[in-house]
C-alpha cells in the first residue's frame, strides 16, 4: 500500500514571482494488487505527486507513507 497524505507542493522560483501551487491537500490510498491511472488535465500535478513519491522531489506539507 502506498498512501498520500494531505500532500502539498508548492514552487517558488523567482522573489518576484508568485508562488505556484502544483497539489494542494491530496490524500489517496493505491492498495497492493491494484491497477491505477493518473488521469488529468495538463498542470493537474500528476508528475510532481508521482516525484515525491519516488522522492526526487520533497513535498512541502504532508506525507507519502509506503
Amino acid at each position: 500500500m502506498i498512501a498520500w497524505k494531505n500532500v502539498t507542493k508548492i514552487f517558488s522560483s523567482d522573489i518576484l514571482a508568485k508562488p505556484v501551487k502544483a497539489l494542494d491537500d491530496v490524500s489517496f490510498e493505491l492498495v497492493e494488487g491494484s491497477m491505477t491511472g493518473f488521469l488529468g488535465a495538463n498542470g493537474a500535478g500528476k508528475t510532481t505527486s508521482l516525484k515525491i513519491a519516488l522522492g526526487s522531489t520533497k513535498a512541502s506539507k504532508g506525507a507519502i507513507v509506503f
